[in-house]
């Protein structure tokens, strides 16, 4: 920007406008200490000295659901910045939830049917089924979570398996493609898709961004073809635009394996549970936070409770959050308070 506009000042004079909560989630730095995450924040530039911050103090999230913005609000606040009350006896992040938020009965079931109420009669309904989700730490209690409610979803579900290679036609033979199946990283779709028509999902890659067709857009499916999907935007500003989804080869964003995987497969997940990463950003009517394990990174807790504005609609499940001789349910909440 300096070198187009021929001026010497920061982006070359032009003010940029940067949005974002340092209580929210931080950058991904693959195996990273705590230290590597701070350094990869703005705040670790040497831009920073020229930010000058301006900020926002109400919850319009909050505001608009009608919930209670003075206590609500500030609960959250407290969680963001770490001020909630921790009990070293038990972890340096341990800390009590607030009974209101905690689904008192060890059943998933009811838990699902608290998110999903009346699904039986609701499920042809989009908006409805795309406001409502169940948060987890890990892919992997995601994955569980949307097995689970995709066999109670009404109507017959299609499989689709993928083809995966590697790049290095040399190397093929030292890896069995049972071998590369069994592969599942970060960004990428499961080796097998099951779906079924009206279910929700969300694409996993940019296909057509100016139509709304972008990573993170959430779509019901409308019908199910052998080599193309055919899918309808749920919510937002492009709702009621359909996409035929074609498989494509993807790859891993960074080098996790001695070679270079290759997967063909629709870019798309199943949508009734997500990741707290994959959550940030979006406002929802109803959540549930499944916490088969512990939220372990700055942020995580803060930006699942703070999806949904009503404290009513929010409700936490957690499988290990109870202690002998210790009245209530906690759980970690990992805050980075010099980034704060």
């Amino acid at each position: 920007m300096q070198d187009i506009r021929k001026n010497k000042r920061t982006f070359g004079g032009v003010t940029v406008v940067l949005a974002g909560d340092w209580r929210q989630i931080l950058p991904i730095v693959r195996k990273g200490s705590r230290s590597a995450i701070i350094n990869a924040c703005i705040k670790s530039s040497p831009l920073w000295s020229d930010v000058k911050v301006m900020k926002l103090t109400r919850n319009m999230r909050v505001a608009m659901a009608g919930g209670d913005e003075c206590d609500y609000a500030k609960h959250l606040l407290d969680i963001g910045e770490g001020k909630v009350p921790v009990d070293y006896k038990l972890g340096k992040h341990k800390i009590r939830i607030k009974d209101e938020f905690v689904y008192h009965s060890d059943s998933f079931e009811h838990f699902a049917n608290f998110v999903f109420d009346e699904l039986q009669t609701n499920y042809k309904n989009p908006e409805w089924l795309t406001s409502r989700a169940i948060l987890c730490p890990t892919n992997d209690g995601v994955d569980k979570v949307n097995d689970y409610l995709l066999k109670k979803f009404p109507g017959s579900g299609r499989v689709y398996k993928s083809s995966d290679t590697i790049e290095d036609h040399k190397e093929r033979h030292q890896y069995p493609e049972e071998f590369l199946n069994s592969l599942n990283p970060s960004g990428l779709p499961s080796h097998v898709i099951t779906l079924k028509p009206g279910a929700p999902i969300i694409l996993l890659r940019n296909i057509d961004p100016i139509q709304g067709h972008c990573n993170g857009t959430k779509y019901v499916v409308t019908h199910l073809s052998d080599h193309v999907i055919d899918a309808t935007i749920a919510s937002g500003v492009h709702v009621g635009k359909t996409l035929f989804i074609p498989r494509i080869s993807l790859s891993p964003s960074e080098n996790l394996y001695p070679f270079q995987l290759k997967r063909r497969q629709f870019p798309v997940r199943t949508a009734f549970a997500m990741t707290s990463n994959k959550a940030q950003g979006q406002t929802l009517s109803r959540v549930g936070i499944y916490l088969e394990k512990d939220f372990f990174s700055h942020g995580q807790l803060y930006v699942s409770m703070s999806r949904v504005g009503n404290p009513n609609h929010l409700k936490i499940l957690t499988k290990n959050g109870t202690f002998p001789n210790r009245d209530g349910t906690y759980t970690d909440n990992v805050v980075f308070h010099e980034i704060l």
